[in-house]
């Protein structure tokens, strides 16, 4: 069944206050049925207006067998026009069985290629700096790294980051960047992590203040594109954006990792500006 003649329904996997809840909004303002599956049926979002049904879906586990009899269920049982995954727990096992589940439904996902690039901050890194995009100076942790060694090279507050904010199996398990500060609490770090639970990024810290430049993607051209700057931060995180406008060098960035990894659907690449300079990074 073609696209077109699906009923104007649409299935939100999410269930957050930022992008689930913008998605819902947007879809339900275009006029179209929107079905949602929370991981949370408590969280407040799912008390917009623009929610037609909500689904129950279980969690994936133990090989998610459970959660893709779930999902092919109610594909076939509603004919969507189009799925939506608002985080990685919707979007990754989406990813996995996209063979399967496509046959059903288009799949607002990205391409295979793409997950392995932009899921993983080592790759992410590794692209931006072969299409000439600034970072931070940055490498993987060293089985031989001292204390000494790495306030040598980049200072404190250094920052550490595992490559990927979710992974499976472990889809549940959120891991986070940290910044620290003090030597004693560096040293006390190196001594607790071990070198087999997998690679981990050093970085520099760069100074400014974060913002995004957010795209439309087909096969590596952006159709469209819009900046945001955050204008209160708290933790690393922002609880206020503003709009801005697009600074012709970000965008033109953004084209070159868009274009090199042939990228197609939606994205944000984050950036931090220091304003005594002007510099900037992708983050």
């Amino acid at each position: 069944m073609s696209v077109l003649n699906r009923p104007n329904r649409v299935l939100v996997i999410g269930d957050d206050t930022r992008s689930f809840l913008s998605t819902v909004r947007s879809l339900g303002r275009q006029g179209l049925e929107v079905h949602v599956a929370p991981f949370d049926f408590r969280a407040p979002a799912l008390a917009s207006r623009y929610i037609h049904t909500t689904h129950f879906l279980p969690y994936y586990l133990d090989g998610g067998q459970a959660w893709l009899d779930a999902v092919l269920l109610l594909l076939q049982e509603h004919q969507f026009a189009l799925v939506v995954p608002c985080d990685e727990r919707g979007l990754l096992p989406l990813c996995l069985h996209r063979d399967e589940l496509a046959a059903l439904c288009p799949l607002a996902i990205p391409s295979a290629e793409a997950l392995d690039i932009f899921f993983d901050k080592v790759r992410t890194r590794a692209l931006a700096q072969s299409v000439e995009v600034p970072v931070a100076h940055g490498r993987l942790l060293a089985p031989d790294d001292t204390v000494d060694g790495i306030v040598a090279e980049f200072g404190l507050p250094v920052v550490i980051k595992e490559p990927m904010s979710y992974a499976m199996p472990d889809l549940y398990v959120r891991t986070s960047t940290r910044i620290v500060d003090e030597r004693a609490e560096l040293a006390a770090w190196l001594a607790r992590h071990h070198y087999d639970t997998g690679p981990i990024l050093l970085e520099q810290m760069f100074p400014g203040f974060g913002l995004g430049v957010s795209v439309l993607c087909h096969e590596g051209e952006v159709l469209q594109a819009f900046e945001h700057h955050r204008a209160h931060e708290m933790n690393g995180s922002s609880y206020y954006r503003k709009s801005a406008p697009l600074d012709p060098l970000r965008l033109a960035a953004v084209e070159r990792m868009a274009r090199a990894s042939r990228y197609t659907g939606l994205a944000m690449f984050e950036f931090k500006v220091d304003p005594a300079t002007n510099g900037w990074i992708l983050i």
